[in-house]
């Protein structure tokens, strides 16, 4: 994500750049896990318009990637024995590597000289995705005792993944809320935070590591060129 603030009341229309980083929480579906973390960076240009003295609107283009090395996760796996249909619990570790291509559409309010505070929506489209993963852990069923560590090997030939590069795991495009707020340093310098939440889950139903969405704080400097 990644947006950027900080235009002469004077001019109706301004183009600015900015670089940030990010901060975001996996939010697991299967048991509301919000402690997994991954990091980004980010970068872009905006177009900002004034529509009244105290209000702005903002629409960008941005790269970003975000990195997570510890996704830990817990999935349902399911096995076919003598007996019928058994199901574990199998504990992840899954790492992702994922570039995107955001559209911030912001509505901007200036509180005071230096202080504003918006809202508005993020899109998003995914342009590349690469997972690995290991199950963590040796696993059994309890009616088939003998049979714990070929089972465990059979868990991590199913689940484990080496490298995996495709988006087709995931959804290409996603909508996020979004809220800021931004500080001014000069009229063409400044700080922003923002926070959004994406609507839709990744990955797609039935892949092979637990649904999430992302909760992502976004850190930038910004200047108006």
């Amino acid at each position: 994500m990644f947006w950027c603030y900080g235009q002469e009341q004077t001019k109706k229309t301004g183009i600015l750049i900015s670089l940030g980083t990010s901060l975001s929480n996996l939010h697991q579906q299967n048991n509301n896990d919000w402690n997994s973390i991954a990091f980004g960076f980010s970068g872009g240009l905006l177009t900002e318009r004034l529509l009244s003295k105290q209000r702005k609107l903002l629409i960008g283009f941005i790269y970003h990637k975000k990195i997570t090395d510890d996704y830990i996760n817990r999935l349902d796996y399911t096995s076919n024995w003598i007996g019928g249909p058994e199901t574990t619990k199998v504990t992840l570790k899954t790492s992702l590597n994922l570039d995107i291509i955001e559209v911030p559409i912001l509505l901007k309010y200036e509180m005071s000289n230096k202080l504003s505070f918006g809202y508005g929506l993020l899109l998003s489209h995914l342009l590349f995705a690469s997972f690995s993963q290991k199950a963590v852990g040796s696993y059994s069923v309890a009616k088939y005792t003998a049979a714990d560590s070929s089972f465990t090997l059979s868990v991590q030939k199913v689940l484990n993944v080496d490298n995996y590069k495709s988006t087709a795991p995931f959804s290409k495009t996603n909508l996020g809320l979004l809220l800021n707020i931004g500080y001014t340093l000069k009229s063409n310098i400044g700080f922003e935070y923002f926070i959004s939440y994406e609507i839709i889950s990744n990955p797609r139903l039935g892949f092979k590591f637990n649904p999430y969405n992302m909760l992502t704080q976004q850190f930038l400097i910004y200047k108006k060129i």
